[in-house]
């Protein structure tokens, strides 16, 4: 009876398994690059139209220029 019950939970876990994606390896400096913007009419549109969106890619620009500031100026 026992076996019963864990047979349907093993078996649906199995197929789930594989659907794990791999992460690239190594730290922020190694896997990230700065948000660039092809022009000033974008930085605009982006601060009319989605100000988060501008701020967050802003943020991410400041940090990595922070913390990685070789491999992002060479970018």
């Amino acid at each position: 009876m026992k076996y019963a019950l864990l047979m349907p939970m093993i078996l649906s876990a199995v197929p789930l398994s594989g659907c794990v994606e791999s992460v690239p390896a190594g730290d922020f400096c190694d896997v990230a690059s700065p948000a660039l913007f092809s022009s000033q009419d974008v930085i605009s549109f982006l601060n009319d139209n989605d100000p988060e969106h501008l701020r967050a890619d802003l943020a991410l620009n400041e940090y990595g220029l922070r913390h990685c500031p070789r491999a992002w100026r060479r970018r």
